[in-house]
């Protein structure tokens, strides 16, 4: 039987309608529809499969923004085996790139950028392909590789702001401060003015030990976006290098309202309540972060050194061992440990009542007046200061950096990357 071919065109056109209105639900059905009823009609104009590839890839791009990634690479996966032309097949790679980035399956999102970048599309899609790509390998911390795709991406696309942005990660990734303030200037000079630079620009001068230019950066982010919990921890960490513990309580605690699990803000404000001395609510914001992620030693040691400065020994005791136990390769452990029990040892046996209350006092006095790190140097000696700067987590977390959350295009620091045209 003939087909009809005015049914055609109006079905036809009902497509097009339900593309115009975004509709890609409709459009997809719709143009399934015409396929199958109408074979022959849909294999005369090669812009019939064009139309079904182009609904299937933005079908894709509506569940890439709500992140449900496992439909929107099935539905790039539609869009690429229909064969369309040039610059959608490199955006169906693209954003398929970008849906496997989100999985954090980031050899296959380079297999995707490949092809992308294979298909020689237009600039502007060449040059986002290099961005993305970039992204992947920011991921996989091969910061060298990405610097080298974002530099050909700004070669192609001077002002593409993302990739000025991204670039800055990697330089932070690096630990090059300087240039990716740099690269976080000219991308907020372009036209990127979303939080994550401003969090991320902060983030370098806070490594820098710019504590007031990291804070007016922070309060920036805060500003666009209110209720970033990471934003407000990091704000935290530069009001305590300056010494202002009251505030960086209170952004930590603004923080844990904002995320009520958010383990590294407990530890945050607990290294804080230890520095100004408050044992009590330093060891219940440690006993916290612990309930929320027990198998991070360090936690445990924060509490046993706590425990040690109230000379609650047993207690002490008892955390060291389960943060050997959580991390038996860190022998600083063991070095903490030998340092309680020669400390119970000698309070027990070789001081009088009156001699161990005033050796707590002088304890309490140190934690007061001096920094955590040169407490820890008086409290440990040469061994554990040693230690200390050879293990720059550790290290960064006593003088109350951010090493738990760092630059790696992961929770706060990373913000998603721009996967659409």
């Amino acid at each position: 039987m003939a087909e009809d071919k005015r049914k055609f065109q109006r079905r036809l056109t009902a497509l097009d309608k339900a593309g115009m209105a975004g509709d890609w639900e409709k459009a997809v059905e719709l143009s399934e529809a015409l396929k199958t009823e109408f074979p022959d009609s849909f294999a005369e104009d090669k812009r019939n499969t064009e139309r079904l590839a182009i609904a299937y890839y933005n079908r894709g791009v509506d569940y890439t923004k709500q992140k449900q990634h496992a439909p929107a690479i099935a539905d790039y996966d539609k869009a690429i085996k229909l064969k369309p032309e040039a610059n959608i097949l490199a955006r169906a790679y693209n954003n398929r790139g970008g849906s496997y980035n989100g999985l954090e399956q980031y050899e296959r999102a380079l297999a995707d950028y490949d092809k992308a970048i294979e298909t020689k599309p237009e600039a502007n899609i060449l040059a986002r392909a290099y961005n993305n790509r970039g992204g992947s390998y920011n991921g996989l911390e091969q910061y060298e590789r990405a610097l080298a795709d974002y530099d050909k991406a700004i070669e192609i696309k001077p002002y593409l702001a993302e990739a000025y942005y991204n670039r800055g990660n990697s330089y932070a990734g690096l630990k090059q401060y300087e240039r990716a303030i740099e690269d976080y200037d000219r991308a907020i000079k372009i036209d990127r003015k979303g939080a994550g630079v401003y969090n991320n620009r902060g983030n370098c001068f806070e490594k820098l030990k710019q504590y007031k230019r990291a804070i007016k950066d922070y309060d920036k982010a805060l500003k666009l976006e209110p209720n970033r919990a990471g934003v407000y921890r990091n704000r935290g960490n530069s009001n305590e290098g300056l010494g202002e513990f009251k505030r960086a309580i209170s952004d930590y605690g603004r923080a844990i309202e904002t995320m009520p699990d958010y383990e590294e803000a407990y530890i945050s404000r607990g290294i804080c309540y230890a520095r100004m001395g408050e044992s009590a609510r330093a060891i219940e914001d440690f006993t916290k972060a612990i309930g929320l992620q027990p198998e991070n030693s360090f936690t445990y040691a924060f509490r046993s050194m706590v425990y040690t400065t109230d000379s609650n020994f047993d207690a002490a005791i008892e955390d060291i061992k389960r943060a050997i136990s959580a991390d038996n390769n860190q022998e600083i452990y063991l070095d903490i440990f030998s340092d309680i029990v020669r400390e119970k040892f000698k309070l027990e046996n070789n001081q009088t009542t009156e001699g161990k209350s005033e050796t707590l006092r002088n304890k309490r006095e140190k934690l007061f007046k001096g920094s955590f790190k040169k407490i820890i140097g008086l409290w440990l000696g040469l061994l554990i200061i040693f230690f200390l700067f050879s293990n720059p987590q550790l290290l960064t977390l006593f003088t109350s950096s951010r090493s738990l959350v760092s630059l790696n295009l992961t929770q706060y620091q990373n913000f998603p990357l721009p996967q659409f045209q």
